[in-house]
């Protein structure tokens, strides 16, 4: 072949290279260059835009150019719009949305039924990926405090949980976030709790659910048996013929318009989910408020770890008889949990359970936020370790070292009717030790820093 010949690769073939990549991280790309027949440079410039690449479509894949629209801030602009638009089930032309009859539903469910005849019950599984206004609370209306007349937070991660027909195995909670490495989970495995990911939107993509598919088929195979996964016909789950063949796992996808009516995530197990949650992040709210009131110190706000915790233990408390009876006694749960935050007006439980559904007014960006939502995005387009608002208390080494001595101290010398244990007291000396480490380090750093400089 003559060198000057210029390869154009197709979208597909960007996108298999991508996938390379990141499979083998330690593949040259002068490699990725042979064996696609392209010049080095190609590669690193395809490579640059892999989160591009992908998450394109499956019906774009044979395309040999992917342009970028000439008003890249607008078509921005105009796909969230469009996404919340349709995501809160809204009709661009004033027509009836066009549901199944009953007679179809009755059918739809036979054939679902006679499909799930073919596995045992432990071998079929449903997911779902529910979206989480994760720092929501269920009025900022406070009586008294110091956030009154605080802004509604509309911080939204995408929770996709996974379970079996008998609620005897739950899989781990796949959480997707709009940053790769926030402030509060540095240091911190997030992976032993969920399965991370992220991307501007926090949204679900094709490429993440394939991912998420893999990592299925490897634990299922490790299990050595197969199941049957139900799942909804949403965009980002592709369709059948599109994805590749999986040894352990056949997918089958429900008919458009019924997940409220056959999806089983859909019809409680996830509400119960979010009862839960909701629950523990209003119990934090109340215990973050007493200490406020306490210490006068202001109040510490929900982060990104708090929530990767609530998510883990609310789906950990779907129990087997939770996934049986629904959701029925967490709304009564949640309620009483309200009624004691400091909040002039409350949501109810019900509509506090339901508050991540866009179709309710307050909580849909306006114009003017999807126009600051896009600027931003693209005035700091390398920025994606940091949470917005993210409220960091500003502590020295000393006074953590004081208030452990002090802590210490109180459980050496409890009160009358205190009673401390020797884990307890163990616990806190560890932290000392802990912490008089990390100093003696930081200040050898800091002394062999100053060396350099001074020389």
């Amino acid at each position: 072949m003559s060198t000057n010949k210029r390869v154009t690769l197709s979208v597909a073939q960007k996108q298999e290279l991508c996938q390379k990549k990141i499979d083998n991280p330690s593949i040259p790309n002068i490699e990725l260059a042979r064996q696609y027949n392209v010049k080095p440079n190609m590669v690193s410039d395809i490579l640059k835009r892999k989160s591009e690449y992908l998450s394109v479509s499956s019906s774009e894949l044979e395309r040999k150019r992917f342009r970028q629209p000439m008003y890249k801030e607008i078509d921005d602009a105009v796909g969230i719009w469009m996404s919340q638009f349709l995501a809160a089930n809204q009709i661009l032309r004033g027509e009836a949305a066009s549901g199944p009859s009953l007679e179809e539903i009755d059918e739809y469910r036979r054939k679902v039924t006679e499909k799930l005849s073919e596995y045992a019950l432990e071998d079929i599984y449903n997911c779902d990926e529910p979206a989480l206004f994760w720092q929501l609370e269920p009025s900022k209306t406070l009586a008294q405090g110091p956030v009154t007349g605080t802004k509604k937070s509309k911080n939204r991660v995408t929770i996709l949980l996974t379970c079996n027909a008998t609620g005897e195995d739950k899989l781990k909670p796949l959480f997707i976030h709009k940053y790769k490495n926030p402030r509060p989970l540095r240091g911190m495995s997030v992976e032993d709790s969920v399965q991370y990911y992220w991307n501007k939107t926090a949204w679900m993509q094709q490429s993440i659910w394939l991912d998420y598919l893999k990592k299925l088929n490897k634990l299922i195979c490790l299990r050595r048996k197969k199941i049957l996964l139900l799942v909804d016909n949403a965009p980002t789950h592709g369709k059948q013929h599109e994805l590749p063949s999986f040894s352990n796992i056949e997918i089958y996808y429900l008919p458009p318009n019924t997940t409220p009516y056959l999806q089983p995530l859909d019809q409680g197990i996830i509400n119960s989910f979010k009862a839960k949650y909701r629950k523990l992040l209003v119990e934090n709210r109340v215990e973050e408020y007493d200490i406020s009131q306490e210490l006068n110190t202001p109040i510490a706000p929900v982060n990104i770890r708090n929530a990767i915790d609530f998510v883990v233990e609310a789906w950990n408390q779907v129990d087997l008889l939770t996934i049986k009876n629904c959701w029925e006694n967490d709304e009564n749960n949640l309620n009483d949990a309200i009624q004691k935050l400091p909040y002039d007006d409350t949501l109810s439980g019900l509509e506090y359970i339901n508050v991540d559904k866009l179709g309710e007014d307050e909580i849909l960006l306006e114009d003017d936020e999807i126009v600051e939502t896009v600027r931003s995005r693209h005035n700091a387009e390398t920025v994606q370790d940091d949470d917005e608002n993210e409220f960091i208390p500003n502590i020295s080494l000393s006074d953590v070292l004081s208030s452990v001595e002090k802590l210490i101290t109180f459980h050496n010398f409890p009160p009358e009717n205190y009673e401390v244990t020797s884990d307890e007291l163990k616990i806190l000396k560890g932290i000392r030790r802990k912490v008089l480490r990390f100093k003696s380090e930081f200040m050898l750093q800091l002394n062999l820093d100053e060396y350099v400089i001074c020389e």
